[in-house]
């Protein structure tokens, strides 16, 4: 038995390299006691439980007191207690007594019974110095920190761009006996759960996927609330963190996030009819007042957003191949220093876009041929870019497109400029897309 006792001792309870400690030795006697092998040393094997590891409320919990066999001459006054009273005291049955203890402060209690406090009736042994018993008690909720929402836009705006919540959790902390949980939910008050239940999370680092907030809706205000929980249970106070999600933008027909020629030409084919303003707000976060007219108002509603876009992709070169459509490209003509481009007569949208060496060339826009028209002006000067995208929103032209510009080749040679450009007709169906060069020459 020496030997099997000492492999349990060794390699079952010595996790703390306490070799041959007094509660360890009263475990391992316990053990070899549940085998029936005999008795190895003198004296009544006392335990001491609870059935918790953690208490609040009034601070008070139960202990229960085992001893191997019937004792006399156990009392009150045999209870070993740190940061505890003992409140109510059960005299038993000789074998099995309770009591319940209450934490003078909160933090850990602890609780044993005194070696050789009584004598076993059967046996005449005093009893053996009991298990110590470590209770944490906590009457404290946790202090309530701060949410930081990490993918949000400037300030206030989660977008399908960047979907999910990317949250970050500070300050939330409990001295006594820790941070068990972080409950997260989302909804439409400091207290709602309508978009997501209130869910646990044991890191303060948490990613909530765009799957899991399917229910979010455009320009609807919405409440990211966090509780902590600690180990006994107890709550903090709620916090809240606000969002407006923005799914899509106003004016963006193709819902790319990007204001474009496409949804130009989605706008103007559908004008008026198309109802986007009023609106509140600052580009591209827009809220929609919406009057139930189609007027000038929607036309600068639609400006300003192609402005924004055209500011976030900083005049991009369109892509397109050097010829589709089945209408016919547009014509450059060079006459007494002005470019006049003009475009296929079915055009009712249409895009023009030139690049060029500023300090070779002087090019500005001077005018179009058309009344009942909106002209969008994206040209950079200083990085020598035209680009254009003009359209006659009426249905009785009968003359082609046309746009003029003043132009000076500062140069004594001629050169071949790229020109991209992209027309639709009043149906929303491409007439002309593609490239080609404009041969210069020297004024």
């Amino acid at each position: 038995m020496g030997d099997q006792f000492m492999n349990y001792m060794d390699y079952v309870y010595d996790d703390q390299m306490r070799m041959f400690s007094e509660e360890q030795a009263l475990d391992g006697y316990a053990w070899a006691a549940s085998r029936n092998w005999a008795q190895v040393v003198n004296g009544v094997i006392t335990q001491v439980s609870s059935s918790v590891s953690y208490a609040t409320s009034n601070r008070e919990f139960t202990v229960d007191v085992t001893f191997d066999e019937v004792v006399t001459g156990f009392t009150q006054e045999d209870i070993v207690l740190e940061n505890a009273t003992v409140v109510n005291f059960n005299s038993g049955d000789g074998q099995n007594y309770s009591f319940d203890v209450q934490a003078i402060v909160d933090g850990e209690v602890e609780v044993s019974i005194a070696r050789e406090s009584c004598v076993g009736v059967d046996s005449g042994d005093a009893n053996l110095g009991s298990n110590k018993l470590v209770v944490i008690v906590d009457t404290s909720a946790p202090e309530v920190g701060t949410v930081d929402i990490g993918n949000i836009q400037d300030t206030f705006y989660i977008t399908s761009q960047n979907p999910g919540l990317n949250l970050v959790l500070k300050d939330f902390e409990d001295d006594v006996s820790g941070v068990s949980n972080y409950y997260v939910s989302v909804g439409l008050s400091p207290t709602g759960q309508e978009i997501y239940p209130a869910t646990a999370f044991s890191s303060a680092f948490i990613s909530i996927d765009e799957s899991s907030l399917s229910g979010l809706s455009d320009f609807q205000q919405y409440y990211v609330n966090v509780y902590a929980r600690n180990l006994v249970g107890l709550d903090s106070e709620i916090v809240s963190s606000t969002f407006y999600y923005f799914g899509s933008l106003i004016g963006d027909h193709d819902g790319d996030w990007d204001i474009d020629f496409v949804d130009y030409a989605y706008f103007i084919a559908n004008y008026p009819g198309i109802d986007i303003a009023p609106v509140t707000g600052s580009a591209p976060y827009f809220f929609p007042n919406f009057d139930g007219i189609s007027d000038e108002k929607d036309l600068n509603m639609f400006q300003s957003q192609w402005n924004w876009s055209l500011d976030q992709s900083r005049r991009d070169e369109p892509n397109y191949t050097q010829s589709s459509g089945p209408g016919i490209r547009p014509t450059l003509r060079l006459l007494n220093q002005q470019l006049i481009v003009t475009f296929d007569p079915d055009a009712s949208t249409s895009q023009f876009y030139l690049e060029y060496a500023p300090d070779d060339y002087t090019i500005d826009y001077l005018s179009s041929n058309l009344n009942s028209n909106i002209v969008l002006n994206g040209n950079d000067y200083d990085q020598g870019i035209i680009q254009m995208e003009i359209a006659d929103y009426s249905f009785n032209r009968s003359n082609p497109i046309e746009l003029t510009f003043s132009f000076e080749n500062n140069t004594d040679s001629y050169d071949f400029l790229k020109y991209s450009f992209s027309t639709y007709n009043k149906s929303n169906q491409i007439v002309a897309e593609g490239y080609d060069y404009l041969q210069t020459a020297p004024l």
